[in-house]
């Protein structure tokens, strides 16, 4: 797998040029577009990212073959705590639930493709070396 400290570097630097746009985006966007707790997005997701490498990384150091076990546990429950997250916030704030739930997913899709781009490359280099 692709070292750690590298993964690491890479998600934390991502990280960085997203808050900062988000930061942006907030000073320049009408109020109604930003969510009260849009500045907890970038940190948030970095965390999970990190902790779903970690648990993937361990998982695969004692046995290379689950592989796919790892990845799909470790994703699924992220899933799910997203759809809690998401849940609870917009039965708790609902008068901010839309543009939370906005900023949420594109943060969603903006650390899915690296994450999985970044997979991809070290698989299909692993397949062909």
């Amino acid at each position: 797998m692709m070292g750690l400290k590298r993964f690491f570097i890479i998600f934390l630097v991502y990280s960085f040029v997203l808050f900062s746009l988000t930061l942006i985006f907030a000073w320049k966007a009408p109020g109604h577009l930003v969510s009260d707790y849009y500045w907890l997005m970038a940190p948030f997701f970095l965390l999970v990212v990190i902790l779903s490498r970690l648990a993937i990384h361990r998982t695969i150091r004692k046995n290379p073959r689950q592989f796919n076990n790892a990845f799909l546990s470790v994703h699924g429950g992220r899933l799910l705590l997203y759809l809690a997250i998401l849940l609870s916030y917009a039965v708790v704030f609902s008068q901010d639930a839309i543009p939370f739930i906005v900023i949420f997913f594109i943060y969603y899709v903006l650390y899915t493709l690296p994450e999985v781009y970044l997979l991809y490359r070290e698989l299909h280099q692993r397949s062909a070396g």
